[in-house]
């Protein structure tokens, strides 16, 4: 299943503009003193001021805010999936284990993280909700580094991707992506982002079930 589709996979088995959003472009006749932000009236009547469009930085301001608000939240309530379930996502079991954690602040999803050990290291993926919307993820990939003799050195772990997505509405709006090697060789484009979202679905709903239960 798209991103996670490879978690089960062996080692051989992988490949190694900040500009603004437009603005309202609209012309209303000035307002008089003291009717900012209200209605100005013309020859003909009312005219209405349109207010600005939120820009893409102020909107990734915005996200930020909220997924800071959300880690600093210490009453948010954990609840975890069990194996079993997340092996029938999934479709199998990954080599070095897998952890899918959701926080919710009363009965609204706010965070989850999910972490899979295929058997090249580890990948790790941080979602968080604003009004049930995804509106940033966090992903990194770690994998064991490669030894003289083409082995893999499982006592350590090195990172080699680092990805944060912006999302306004479901639309990624701006991408940080830092590669600090060729091991994960994937283009992060439409498909990928679209995978993205796809995949945690199906652990945002098992971690709304398990809520319920508790």
């Amino acid at each position: 299943m798209g991103l996670l589709a490879g978690v089960t996979a062996s080692y051989s088995q992988r490949t190694a503009d900040t500009s603004y959003m437009k603005m309202d472009t609209t012309r209303a006749r000035p307002a008089t003193a003291g009717a900012a932000g209200r209605q100005s009236r013309g020859a003909n009547g009312p005219v209405a001021v349109s207010k600005p469009k939120a820009t893409k930085d102020s909107l990734i301001k915005n996200i930020r805010a909220v997924f800071q608000r959300i880690n600093s939240d210490s009453t948010l309530r954990e609840v975890s999936l069990d194996p079993e379930t997340m092996e029938e996502i999934i479709g199998g079991a990954p080599d070095n284990g897998a952890d899918v954690t959701g926080y919710f602040k009363n009965d609204s999803l706010r965070k989850i993280v999910m972490s899979f050990g295929p058997s090249y290291g580890m990948k790790d993926w941080e979602y968080y909700y604003d009004r049930g919307q995804v509106v940033f993820v966090y992903e990194k990939d770690q994998h064991f580094p490669v030894m003289k003799d083409g082995g893999l050195d499982h006592e350590r772990l090195v990172v080699g991707f680092e990805g944060r997505f912006y999302f306004n509405k479901g639309r990624l709006i701006e991408k940080i992506i830092k590669r600090y090697d060729r091991f994960m060789a994937e283009e992060v484009d439409d498909s990928y982002i679209k995978d993205l979202l796809d995949d945690v679905d199906g652990y945002a709903q098992a971690l709304r079930r398990q809520m319920k239960k508790k």
